[in-house]
């Protein structure tokens, strides 16, 4: 059985869903087109949670956030929720190097 969250009346596959969804959304809003990629930093995941009013589900660690997501093996819904997933969106670890410089991953299309 697969664990569904719901924030705001809206169901989730993961807690993470909605945070990535505002970050998301706030990225495309700043921007004059739907841009390759979007970048974002553990400041954007903490700034996220703040306005959701969510806090982390037994996660040691925010800098787990994207690798939790994207260290399985498994179909995209694990990965993203739907609605980024349908502008063409998915989501990647940021490299060694990005992570120092405080990228926490990014989504591409």
């Amino acid at each position: 059985m697969t664990r569904r969250f719901i924030h705001e009346g809206k169901e989730y596959r993961s807690y993470k869903h909605p945070i990535l969804e505002y970050i998301f959304e706030k990225a495309l809003a700043s921007a004059d087109e739907p841009p390759h990629e979007i970048i974002f930093t553990y400041e954007d995941i903490r700034q996220a949670m703040r306005e959701l009013n969510l806090q982390r589900d037994k996660q040691a660690s925010i800098s787990n956030f994207v690798i939790d997501l994207t260290r399985r093996a498994g179909p995209h819904e694990a990965r993203v929720p739907d609605s980024i997933w349908q502008q063409g969106y998915d989501l990647s670890r940021a490299s060694d190097r990005e992570v120092r410089q405080n990228i926490a991953g990014n989504s591409f299309d």
